[in-house]
């Protein structure tokens, strides 16, 4: 397994995969190694509350 981080302690990589976080430290999106990528929404207080899926033009 292979895992690196930032600056501020979030996991930026994962066996592969991609992670970026927004201003408030959380998760935007994961890229992964397979081509798929992982979009999050919050709302105004940081709750989540969207994961998109979008791999070959189709979002889910």
């Amino acid at each position: 397994m292979n895992y690196t981080y930032d600056s501020l302690e979030n996991m930026t990589s994962r066996n592969g995969d991609h992670i970026v976080y927004n201003e408030l430290g959380k998760i935007a999106s994961i890229d992964t190694e397979n081509g798929d990528r992982f979009e999050y929404d919050y709302e105004y207080s940081g709750n989540r509350i969207k994961k998109s899926l979008k791999n070959s033009g189709i979002i889910t």
